[in-house]
């Protein structure tokens, strides 16, 4: 990675997600993955 930026994005919609950039890779997950339903209304604030 050294001096490459980093970059996160999170989506806190419907469809929530979030995305992670660091150098040349990504990383990628659908709140969907997480909670395991479908169609999911978002992140819950706890």
């Amino acid at each position: 990675m050294g001096d490459a930026p980093t970059t996160l994005g999170i989506n806190l919609g419907h469809d929530g997600g979030a995305a992670l950039i660091a150098g040349d890779q990504i990383i990628a997950i659908a709140e969907e993955r997480l909670n395991r339903t479908r169609y999911s209304r978002g992140w819950h604030a706890s």
